[in-house]
């Protein structure tokens, strides 16, 4: 049964003599290749896997003078007819499969806001570097094969790829799994996946399902601080020394983290005094930390009116624990 099926792939026994008449003996050369067929066709035990044979095989290329199985998964091979059982010892017709991974990032990692940029951004920062473990542990080939090559086939939605130290990009090639890591740019709890697919070190590389892999992230513990309108009066075309106490007093921390620095947001085109930063007036964007409010950098000098006026500007605060700007 198994030979008759396989005989498929064999042109008319009229035509085979001709067309194997150079090994000068048409009837070994016969007897040859239907030996070499039924090797073949002996990987498939079922019906359902001859029929996958039949799908998967190209028709004999036929020639002037040599008929060779032509695909088999896709490899290309050349039979010997002199030696028929001279053929790749591992013809696979099942492809291989692989599970759903999950990992979970117990461990924080803070992202700093950086006030470089305008608007302010969040930089990306590495949480996780895979392994070749994390994708292959799962790897399952019923008929033995290994796992071999990686593709990515999609990106997660949110934090980015980066291999090699390059961005990552969808259905790439991944030759070395611990050059690839994932990046957020939250400071916030983390969800993403995204999809791969392994090929078997088979003949012809055959490809699994596509699997997810999802990598999990706690947010970070450390909660921002806040700060209410504070009000500080002083007199006219006077010189008042800004301290870290001045805005301690409508400050609070939930983990009672200390004032890190303050942010400089609006500045009101209404004011008559002006605001001054270690001599030069003050811009928004400014950050001015602690330290430099503690050394009396900060400071206002009042206008040179006879009247009742406000100089106002918003500001951030960060606090030491998060390094995360509330205003």
């Amino acid at each position: 049964m198994l030979l008759n099926n396989a005989a498929v792939y064999v042109c008319s026994m009229n035509n085979l003599n001709k067309r194997l008449k150079y090994y000068g003996n048409a009837n070994m050369a016969e007897l040859n290749l239907l030996k070499l067929i039924y090797k073949v066709a002996s990987y498939a035990s079922t019906d359902e896997a001859l029929r996958r044979l039949d799908a998967m095989v190209s028709d004999l290329q036929r020639s002037s003078e040599l008929i060779c199985i032509d695909r088999i998964y896709g490899a290309n091979f050349m039979p010997d007819y002199q030696d028929p059982l001279n053929i790749p010892t591992e013809i696979y017709l099942e492809n291989p499969t692989v599970d759903d991974v999950v990992i979970n990032v117990i461990e924080e990692f803070f992202v700093e806001e950086n006030n470089t940029t305008e608007p302010p951004s969040m930089p990306y920062v590495s949480i996780y570097t895979f392994t070749e473990e994390d994708f292959k542990s799962t790897f399952s080939h019923i008929e033995g094969a290994s796992a071999n090559e990686l593709i990515i086939t999609s990106l997660p939605a949110e934090g980015r790829l980066w291999y090699d130290g390059s961005l990552a990009v969808a259905n790439q090639y991944i030759s070395d799994a611990s050059l690839l890591d994932y990046r957020k740019n939250t400071n916030e709890e983390v969800s993403q996946s995204f999809n791969f697919i392994i090929s078997s070190d088979a003949q012809g590389s055959a490809w699994s399902n596509e699997a997810l892999m999802t990598i999990n992230n706690v947010a970070v513990g450390n909660d921002p601080a806040t700060i209410d309108d504070t009000t500080i009066y002083s007199d006219n075309n006077v010189v008042t020394v800004l301290v870290t106490s001045m805005f301690t007093e409508k400050y609070s921390d939930p983990e009672g983290d200390l004032l890190d620095a303050i942010r400089i947001d609006k500045i009101s085109t209404s004011n008559l005094g002006v605001f001054y930063y270690d001599g030069l007036e003050i811009t928004e964007g400014l950050v001015i930390s602690r330290s430099d409010l503690n050394a009396g950098k900060f400071t206002h000098a009042g206008a040179d009116v006879d009247t009742v006026s406000s100089d106002v500007i918003e500001i951030s605060v960060r606090d030491e624990g998060s390094l995360t700007w509330t205003d």
